[in-house]
């Protein structure tokens, strides 16, 4: 199965008046649309880890659309797009 998986930010609640931003990484099949659908599902590690492109690529080759949060700050930068509407 083709798929994509890219690093986003979504736009968090904001903390003492600051914009906070929710890392992680977002995947789907490449043939994924408002007319071919998916079933979704929201990868939360545990234990000090960080959101893991490879456990999203597992399960979008699966056959889900993925989402592997970080709530801790550990991130990467570079070639992150950022969204700030509700869902996506």
């Amino acid at each position: 199965m083709s798929v994509i998986v890219q690093a986003v930010f979504l736009k968090g609640v904001n903390y003492k008046d600051n914009e906070t931003r929710i890392f992680g990484y977002l995947g789907c099949p490449k043939d994924a649309s408002i007319n071919n659908k998916y079933p979704g599902v929201v990868l939360v590690h545990g234990g000090g880890g960080t959101a893991y492109k490879e456990w999203v690529k597992q399960w979008v080759d699966a056959g889900y659309v993925a989402f592997a949060i970080d709530y801790q700050g550990n991130m990467i930068l570079k070639f992150a797009k950022i969204f700030f509407k509700k869902g996506i």
